[in-house]
């Protein structure tokens, strides 16, 4: 009986290390030369990391399993498409949910189609950290129904196409959309960032097309809730789109509201208008700054108290675009109450300081119209997001 036992228990031992997570390693020196290789060999909950030194030029591929961590060690590594995608869809199309991705830089896809993506999400839940997309059709893009996909401290340039149908980020329709602390710009042709979701967190971001041709810097196109705090959002001269802004223009959810509180948007854009709505798409503006030329196109014939038109942009150096406030701005001390959304109170906890890093915000008195506070803060830059705790495996 106590063999019978013994054998049972070693066999559970056994069953249990073989479908426990693994850290799968990536390089030069490693098992598996290239990700994709890794990924095929991976089971649902592993580690996969992958080492900046190796080459992975045109290691293109789909991800099948779930609750994957995939990220970048000894530096960023680059997964440079070269001329191929996955399916003629992406460098990765990740079908696998509660996917990870941290410290990757993408590049190079494009198919004939004119929407190849860095990532195509096809499964549910993406989280993506500390990465880079560039020169790409899209950077991001989803089909319908994913879950959440979140994307914090991360890069965004160059992506897009001419027509216009391809984007730096494009979140389907799906339950929450998460932006926080990012840097996107210099769109081509299409939009900055663009969400069908149902629930949409748009804070702390740089949101500019500087020199870049592409259209809104923001479409949130079904309506729906959505928070978009301490971002600055800048329409650059060569913007292929008069308006900034959009919400609820191709479709209107019930009860669609947007508050758009504690931003620093930037037009110059000549004949430009910042905002763009559906006919039961409600807007809330709260302790704004609109800077620079262009109607603002709101239903409120005159601005909420709070809000700051600048059409004189008195930053400390506009030219370079640097939004943060110039001595006699008349957003400084110009905040009200910024009131609640979805029942709790709202002001801005963090400002945007450079790409993909924030600091603590702090009101020198009364807190200030807009994304940046006036005055010194020495509050040290938050330029990376940690991994999220790895998420419980199903009960066998």
């Amino acid at each position: 009986m106590k063999m019978v036992v013994a054998l049972g228990l070693a066999l559970m031992v056994a069953t249990a290390a073989a479908g426990a997570p693994k850290v799968r390693q990536v390089g030069p020196k490693a098992k598996f030369k290239t990700p994709c290789k890794a990924f095929a060999a991976a089971g649902n909950g592993d580690v996969i990391e992958i080492d900046a030194r190796g080459d992975y030029t045109g290691d293109v591929c789909s991800i099948g399993r779930d609750r994957l961590t995939i990220r970048g060690v000894n530096g960023r590594p680059k997964i440079d498409a070269a001329g191929k995608a996955a399916e003629g869809k992406a460098i990765w199309v990740v079908k696998g949910s509660g996917t990870v991705v941290d410290n990757i830089e993408f590049s190079g896809t494009a198919v004939p189609s004119n929407n190849g993506a860095g990532i195509r999400l096809e499964g549910k839940d993406l989280t993506v950290l500390n990465c880079y997309f560039h020169h790409n059709q899209n950077g991001i893009l989803t089909t319908w129904d994913v879950g959440e996909v979140r994307v914090e401290h991360s890069e965004f340039g160059w992506n897009g196409h001419l027509n216009g149908l391809a984007h730096n980020i494009y979140a389907g329709a799906t339950a929450r959309f998460v932006l926080h602390a990012s840097y996107m710009h210099h769109t081509v042709g299409g939009n900055a960032v663009k969400s069908r979701a149902v629930e949409n967190l748009i804070t702390y971001n740089r949101i500019s097309q500087e020199t870049g041709n592409g259209s809104y810097e923001l479409d949130i196109s079904e309506g729906g809730k959505a928070l978009v705090m301490g971002n600055v959002i800048q329409q650059g001269v060569e913007s292929v789109n008069e308006h900034m802004i959009t919400f609820g223009m191709e479709k209107t959810r019930p009860e669609s509201r947007m508050l758009l509180v504690h931003n620093t948007i930037v037009n110059i854009r000549p004949n430009a208008r910042f905002f763009l709505h559906g006919p039961a798409a409600m807007i809330e503006a709260r302790n704004n700054i609109f800077a620079g030329p262009g109607e603002l196109n709101l239903r409120n014939a005159a601005l909420p108290p709070g809000n700051v038109r600048d059409l004189e942009m008195r930053f400390a150096d506009a030219g370079a675009h640097d939004y943060a406030l110039a001595a006699g701005s008349p957003a400084i001390d110009a905040g009200e109450d910024a009131g609640e959304w979805e029942g709790k109170p709202v002001a801005p906890e963090w400002q945007y300081v450079r790409p993909g890093c924030i600091q603590a915000r702090a009101a020198n008195g009364r807190m200030d119209a807009g994304a940046i506070e006036s005055g010194r803060n020495d509050a040290a830059a938050v330029c990376t997001a940690p991994l999220p705790p790895p998420a419980p495996g199903k009960k066998k």
